[in-house]
């Protein structure tokens, strides 16, 4: 049962079982009077009981279908946004003018690939096999060049921030 643990249930259904043995009453017509088939049905009838108590009254909803709604951001804000946008557009100019040759090489090819879709849909990083197979060269050397362009960009953009 979903949101209760097999032995939550079992001793649920097992004290509902003594207690209904010991004070049987009569108010149970549907429940045959003697042998072993009312246990059963006895069980049958608390683990639905039990189900409808333990019921969410929610309906299933993918998230992809409703989107949150979204809080207006403040004047503030948005001030905040433009100001870390053009630190990151100042990071990026100033890493891409220091690059050499080979590196703008990757970076072109990288940038190409991820214009194309081309990233890995589990991760989100950028697939290497695309922008190593522009530049006729291996993975590998996709590899160590991302590794590289990505430490630079990064201590670039430290270095501003």
């Amino acid at each position: 049962m979903p949101g209760l643990s097999d032995e939550v249930v079992r001793d649920a259904l097992t004290l509902r079982l003594i207690e209904a043995v010991r004070g049987r009453t009569t108010d149970e017509p549907e429940l045959p009077l003697a042998g072993e088939e009312w246990g059963l049905l006895l069980m049958q009838r608390e683990l639905r009981a039990l189900r409808r108590s333990f019921r969410l009254r929610v309906a299933p909803a993918d998230f992809e279908d409703a989107p949150f709604a979204a809080r207006a951001s403040t004047h503030e804000e948005q001030l905040l946004e433009g100001e870390a946008e053009l630190r990151r557009d100042l990071a990026r100019a100033r890493a891409e003018q220091g690059l050499p040759l080979p590196q703008r090489k990757w970076l072109a090819a990288l940038k190409l690939s991820a214009r194309a879709n081309a990233f890995f849909a589990s991760s989100g990083e950028p697939n290497l096999s695309a922008a190593s197979r522009l530049l006729g060269k291996n993975r590998s050397s996709a590899q160590r060049a991302y590794r590289e362009l990505r430490a630079r960009f990064i201590r670039e953009r430290n270095r501003l921030g």
